[in-house]
């Protein structure tokens, strides 16, 4: 490419180099760490936000800021993604990254300006960090009982709500974890990996329901699935039993090839109904024989299956998420299946009870 071609592809923008480009990058880290400075520790306060339609949101929440704010500095930009990536993971202390990034970046321009090279900087940096973890054990402690586990809750909930708000809502977050918690190594439940009390975030569900207030929120030890039982007949109030996973439907099924049927025969169309019905009635026949108390199928469920299954005495639930069918097979040890007719009594889990409840 010649050197006038370069030319047009940067007529639009504008280049800048050396001390002068490191400069500008943590000019833009410091203004977004100022932007936050002010709301870090006990005594932060609080920020009023207003956005073009005149909306007002008052919070100390770091991330909610930064994600507020109109930002175009790519520098800024950087800084604001390792935030967001602190909050996905630790649900905390996104102002705290924000500060730590832009006094590095602050502490790295006195080494530049002393002749040391950006790359030796950041390996310094580097290495820095490698020690800095291998230094975490000897500060860290254990914690002592549930106060502390609360208190630390509550930090990390603080700037997102009412004081009142905060204190229920760390209390059910505590329980929550407390109820998923495995011991890990030297003798625990789990055998291997890491030594230490585990929880794994992902068999913790939040449902968010209109009406009523903060307060009205409460723990659930269990699966809540925003369903109802398929048909009238069915008992919605179980006292536990075996439960059956399809990870597909009991319906008609859908012709996997287009084509075109040529009827010669008037009673062609009513036996092509017949099959069909037939093929259905041995999915749920297949069902009924494996003698589950509960059955919970990913997608839909013919009439005629419905009412096939409450005269055998089985409560059914249809278009159920592949989460949640996950969380359930997790929960009862069922494993899923996508065929009935090939399944056997392996395929089923355990559960305590199950019932509906109206919210």
């Amino acid at each position: 490419m010649t050197v006038e071609g370069d030319s047009s592809l940067l007529r639009d923008t504008t280049r800048t180099t050396g001390h002068e480009a490191l400069t500008k990058n943590i000019e833009a880290a410091m203004a977004l760490a100022n932007a936050v400075r002010s709301t870090l520790g006990p005594f932060g306060l609080d920020k009023m936000l207003v956005d073009d339609e005149g909306r007002i949101l008052v919070t100390n929440d770091g991330v909610t800021i930064i994600d507020t704010a109109r930002v175009e500095h790519p520098a800024a930009k950087m800084i604001i993604s390792a935030s967001t990536i602190q909050d996905e993971v630790a649900r905390d202390g996104t102002t705290s990254t924000i500060l730590l990034a832009s006094e590095l970046l602050v502490n790295a321009w006195e080494m530049v300006l002393q002749g040391i090279h950006p790359a030796q900087i950041a390996a310094g940096y580097r290495l820095a960090c490698e020690a800095s973890v291998l230094a975490l054990p000897d500060i860290a402690r254990e914690m002592n009982g549930d106060d502390e586990l609360l208190e630390a809750t509550m930090t990390s909930l603080a700037g997102k709500g009412q004081t009142s708000n905060r204190v229920h809502l760390a209390r059910i977050a505590v329980k929550a974890a407390k109820s998923i918690a495995v011991v890990r190594g030297a003798g625990g439940t789990e055998g291997a990996g890491e030594n230490g009390i585990r929880a794994d975030p992902t068999l913790v569900k939040v449902i968010a329901n209109r009406g009523g207030v903060t307060t009205d929120s409460h723990l659930v030890r269990g699966l809540v699935l925003a369903k109802s039982c398929i048909h009238p007949d069915m008992v919605d109030w179980l006292n536990g039993g075996k439960i059956l996973l399809i990870d597909g439907a009991l319906e008609r099924r859908a012709p996997s090839l287009d084509a075109t049927l040529k009827i010669t025969h008037p009673g062609m169309l009513d036996a092509f109904r017949d099959k069909d019905r037939e093929i259905l009635r041995q999915q749920v026949e297949a069902v009924i024989a494996l003698a589950p108390n509960l059955v919970v199928v990913r997608d839909g469920v013919d009439d005629e299956a419905r009412q096939w299954l409450a005269d055998a005495g089985i409560t059914a639930y249809r278009r159920v998420e592949r989460p949640d069918l996950d969380l359930l097979a997790r929960a009862t040890g069922a494993t899923m299946i996508h065929l009935p007719e090939v399944a056997d009594s392996r395929a089923l889990g355990t559960f305590v009870s199950s019932r509906e409840e109206l919210w």
